[in-house]
């Protein structure tokens, strides 16, 4: 066998050796050598050797390794099979020394030797943990085989199952794609050898949670695996794929043509082949992504800035829902990164830039005003008023998110006072996790309301699903709990979009829920399409609790949403919303 190709690449220190005689034919050796040596890490080289003839195989093993240490060996000694247990054997090689112990089978058979050789002829080898742990687990091994073939076939079956677990390790389960941290560290791979430019995209599978909820988790499993299964045929052989969240997947994809056409190409096959998927299994209903990609200027640009890019172009792909994604633009999509947009924000809020418009909340049973939604505006200079999707990194970023509400609740109850025509009618502010984890917040609403002669009662706090995950002892729970007592009413915003479920409506205090304007859209496409909204307007009714329809655009709607009992609403239909001025003047 032709060992020489296989140690003489090594440039290391030492060079360690495992001679055995296997029980082989000759056209075995070459099949049996790969095994063995990626069994043992720590071995440089493994060498099987024929048993026609001890001394030769020997020879060459020893003439292999001094050819690797760029020395010629002085003098060879058969080693005798009934040598001491410790290092026995020892043979001067240049300037340094090889030591050798032989394997012994159960019957006492001399299996093989175990050969190290090193440069320093002070070294001791056996005191290296990595050379006795690897000539302990050999013992171990010999001694519990009846022949050296089944100790090679020992090694090649652990071989398998390491190799089994290591892809394991790396691939999720459900897609068979790479994981979040495999998928990290193969991107960083392909951008850290600067070989041409990269683009990485990001794919959300849309209404995820409403796919588990309809048509159940099973279903739902068979529709990711099914959907990663379509990336894989439409990205490039060479793109690295991952499974990066629960119903979000990465792809980075070399540039080679013009960057525009290459990712519009790509991303139009991703969102076909989804669509098939959806047709295919029976739900062409389904089947829609959102999809957000950005491409590096340079090969410089590392991935985490191209993680941020991505995902704020995907976020805007949902807002506007673009089809099939948007390319990242950093004129367009800059206020959709928190990094980006932070410096821009906080210029405005000491400009005072940001400024709370209100939108009216109808009693369908009158026609009257029950109350407004307060919801901000922010008036930036260089690209006019922007609506709170085109500056969403803000609600993401804890900081940013309670900077944004001391600057508009305070103008916001001021202006409430200002134009409310009655007694009863609420204003609606929304809330998030950054504004109720604070312990003082109470008590900083309570001295606002004060300043402004406003009541509790005239207050809702809205509040999403997905801000009630914690514990019903944590913070937020607290705050909750303690705004109600004073007499604020607390709402489900967004009800049935989220993470949660009905439990948030038994443990929460929660007073009210607000249907999505999503199923309020589709309420006047057929029956089937009413069934959620009614449904969650039963819910409403069995819970004892208020509801309010978002997003009524037209007086048919209206009407079928109080033909079902449900008797607060606001929409374009009823009016948009507007700035203090509008109302004062009304």
């Amino acid at each position: 066998m032709d060992d020489e190709r296989f140690v003489e690449t090594s440039e290391l220190r030492e060079q360690i050796v495992l001679v055995l005689r296997l029980s082989l034919t000759p056209a075995c050796l070459g099949a049996a050598f790969i095994p063995l040596a990626a069994f043992f890490p720590a071995f440089d080289t493994v060498i099987v050797c024929d048993p026609a003839g001890p001394a030769a195989p020997l020879q060459d093993a020893i003439g292999a390794l001094a050819r690797t240490l760029r020395h010629r060996p002085r003098a060879l000694a058969t080693p005798e099979a009934g040598g001491a247990p410790e290092w026995p054997l020892a043979w001067p090689l240049g300037e340094g020394v090889m030591r050798g112990v032989p394997i012994h089978g159960p019957d006492g058979e001399a299996l093989g030797l175990f050969v190290i050789a090193t440069r320093e002829a002070g070294t001791a080898p056996l005191e290296q943990p990595c050379v006795a742990s690897a000539l302990a687990l050999l013992r171990s091994l010999v001694k519990g085989s009846g022949s050296a073939h089944q100790l090679l076939l020992a090694y090649s079956i652990e071989k398998r199952r390491a190799q089994r677990l290591a892809a394991l390790a790396e691939r999720d389960g459900l897609s068979g794609l790479l994981t979040h941290q495999a998928f990290r560290a193969r991107c960083n791979e392909r951008l850290g050898d600067g070989a041409g430019r990269h683009a990485l995209m990001m794919v959300d599978v849309d209404r995820m949670k409403q796919v588990n909820d309809v048509y159940g988790h099973p279903f739902g499993d068979v529709y990711l695996s099914e959907i990663a299964a379509a990336l894989q045929r439409s990205l490039p052989g060479d793109a690295v794929i991952g499974r990066i969240g629960g119903d979000e997947f990465a792809a980075l994809v070399t540039l080679h043509a013009d960057v525009k056409d290459q990712l519009e190409a790509q991303m139009n096959r991703c969102g076909s082949d989804v669509q098939r998927v959806a047709a295919r299994l029976g739900k062409p209903n389904l089947g829609h992504v959102s999809i957000g990609a950005a491409a590096q200027t340079s090969p410089q640009i590392p991935l985490d800035v191209l993680i941020e890019q991505a995902d704020a172009a995907l976020y805007a792909s949902k807002q506007s829902r673009c089809r099939p994604g948007e390319i990242y633009d950093a004129s367009v999509h800059a206020n959709f990164s928190a990094t980006l947009i932070r410096p821009r924000f906080l210029r405005a809020i000491r400009r005072g830039e940001l400024e709370p418009y209100f939108q009216p909340i109808i009693d369908l049973t009158t026609g009257r005003r029950a109350g407004y939604e307060m919801l901000a505006r922010w008036n930036d200079p260089p690209r006019g008023l922007l609506v709170p999707q085109q500056f969403s990194a803000v609600f993401s970023a804890p900081e940013l998110a309670e900077k944004l509400t001391e600057a508009l609740l305070d103008k916001a109850l001021a202006a409430f006072a200002g134009f409310a025509e009655a007694p009863g009618q609420t204003l609606s502010v929304n809330l998030g996790m950054a504004d109720l984890v604070k312990p003082e917040f109470v008590f900083e609403v309570q001295t606002l309301l004060t300043r402004h002669s406003l009541r509790w009662e005239q207050i809702v706090v809205e509040v999403t699903e997905n801000t009630m995950l914690g514990a019903t002892t944590g913070p937020v729970f607290q705050n909750l709990t303690e705004l109600r007592r004073r007499g604020a009413r607390v709402a489900l915003d967004d009800f049935g979009t989220g993470y949660g479920g009905l439990g948030h409506l038994r443990l929460w205090p929660v007073d009210m829920i607000k249907i999505d304007r999503s199923y309020v859209a589709e309420m006047r496409q057929g029956p089937s399409q009413r069934v959620i909204a009614k449904s969650l307007i039963e819910i409403a009714r069995a819970f004892n609790l208020s509801l309010v329809a978002e997003g009524v655009e037209d007086a048919p709607t209206a009407e079928m949403l109080l033909g079902m009992g449900c008797i607060l609403a606001q929409g374009y239909h009823f009016g948009r919303p507007a700035p203090e001025r509008a109302y004062r003047t009304a």
